[in-house]
């Protein structure tokens, strides 16, 4: 409930689409999960899309590195956001010949849902 100017409205989640507030907003309310990226990960942010990032010699060493950091669904469940395991995918690149060609597939999870790549 919010009371502006002695009218009170009922207020759900969320803000309209355009806010001028909403990214700063979002900023704001996703801090501490920035603040919490694991060690050897990078986190690339643009408005409310996030994509995490790391390197390795093999496709394992990306795949320990990065673990953790898809373990945000419990930040999701804390903060009530959902994540779109439909909208997510595992991308990886490699000059190394016995992992091109979909013959090493990287395994991230999101909870217990694989991630798609």
């Amino acid at each position: 409930m919010v009371r502006i100017n002695q009218q009170e409205t009922d207020f759900s989640e969320g803000l309209p689409r355009g806010s001028v507030l909403a990214p700063i907003l979002w900023l704001i309310y996703m801090d501490d999960l920035l603040a919490e990226t694991p060690s050897g990960t990078l986190a690339f942010v643009f408005a409310d899309d996030t994509t995490f990032g790391a390197t390795g010699s093999q496709v394992t060493d990306c795949e320990t590195a990065l673990q953790p950091a898809a373990d945000l669904f419990r930040w999701c469940q804390a903060w009530k956001v959902s994540l779109s395991v439909t909208k997510s995918v595992v991308a990886f690149f490699s000059h190394d010949p016995r992992e091109v060609n979909s013959k090493s597939v990287p395994r991230i999870f999101f909870g217990i849902t694989q991630v798609p790549f």
